[in-house]
């Protein structure tokens, strides 16, 4: 099917929790970045189509060009 995700698709898109909860972890002033995680958390497990990927690569985008603008570093 056309929106269908590929299965390695698929389990990297999985693999950015992981990746997310180890940075929310290693931040010692964690609140708001442990906030921002389980947020993004949540909207990851949802996606299960092509367009939904889309969707989420593009909230992300907004949030770093967000995070760049308000003078945040890598």
């Amino acid at each position: 099917v056309d929106g269908d995700l590929q299965d390695d698709t698929r389990e990297d898109i999985q693999y950015l929790r992981v990746k997310l909860a180890y940075q929310a972890g290693r931040e010692k002033n964690n609140g708001p970045l442990k906030a921002l995680q389980k947020r993004l958390d949540t909207e990851i497990q949802k996606i299960n189509t092509k367009p939904e990927w889309e969707k989420f690569a593009k909230l992300m985008e907004t949030i770093v060009a967000y995070h760049k603008f308000y003078g945040g570093k890598d």
